[in-house]
């Protein structure tokens, strides 16, 4: 590779192929009954569930140490921007993947 330059470094968010649409589902059930002498009887309930929800690994975190550059502690540290293209430092790649 050519020399890299430390500003152009950058990150990449990756999707796993495999994953699902996320959403929340939400819902609420409420009784309320009038009782002799002015009293009021409320009973509710509230739920709600998440499915598919993204769930993030850093597969580029660098690895602990006292030295000031993350850059050469990091598994993948370069990439090449498309075929041919020029050498970048790569400062973060995240992975999302579905949750069930």
């Amino acid at each position: 590779f050519g020399t890299v330059n430390p500003i152009s470094s950058t990150g990449v968010n990756a999707l796993s192929p495999d994953n699902n649409q996320p959403y929340v589902s939400q819902w609420s059930l409420d009784v309320q009954r009038r009782l002799p002498f002015d009293t009021v009887l409320s009973v509710g309930y509230v739920g709600n569930k998440g499915s598919h929800i993204d769930q993030t690994v850093e597969l580029n975190a660098p690895a602990p140490s006292i030295l000031a550059n993350p850059g050469g502690r990091r598994p993948i540290p370069l990439f090449v921007d498309g075929v041919g293209g020029p050498t970048r430092g790569l400062n973060r790649l995240r992975w999302l993947f579905g949750g069930y």
